[in-house]
């Protein structure tokens, strides 16, 4: 088995991350956190942050990160998010982030939409307009967990 099919396959049994994630300067076009359904946020990144997704794609192509692939997250219990400078990522202003944040009004919710393309596609008709990708077990959906 190849080092990077380990790494994979740990990441989609995932459901609980105690700190923070941080996905930067990747190339890949999915995120396998698909079992992921809560982020403490114990410890920060830049002591702000729970979740930062930036500058995920090859510099000078058309690839890079397209959808977060984390449909069962619910809830963040401490700290906000910053997502900008992913090139070709979608769906990320189709998920109501306040909504997953415990305390919106304290935490920095940072979301810069930077693929606005027809590329995209939509949300599945199920998920009213609220979702992670096209596909109908791709909605939002809001049950915390705490």
């Amino acid at each position: 088995m190849r080092r990077s099919n380990i790494y994979t396959r740990a990441s989609w049994s995932i459901r609980e991350v105690t700190g923070y994630i941080l996905a930067a300067l990747n190339q890949f076009e999915y995120l396998p956190l698909e079992n992921l359904r809560i982020i403490r946020g114990t410890k920060l990144y830049e002591e702000r942050y729970a979740l930062t997704i930036l500058l995920n794609y090859k510099k000078d192509g058309t690839f890079g990160l397209r959808q977060l692939g984390l449909q069962n997250m619910t809830e963040i219990l401490n700290g906000g998010i910053y997502i900008d400078q992913n090139k070709f990522l979608c769906y990320v202003n189709t998920i109501h982030w306040h909504d997953i944040v415990r305390d919106p009004p304290a935490a920095d919710i940072i979301i810069v939409p930077t693929n606005t393309t027809v590329a995209c596609g939509r949300c599945h008709k199920s998920c009213n307009g609220r979702c992670w990708g096209p596909s109908e077990n791709q909605c939002q959906t809001r049950e915390y967990l705490s």
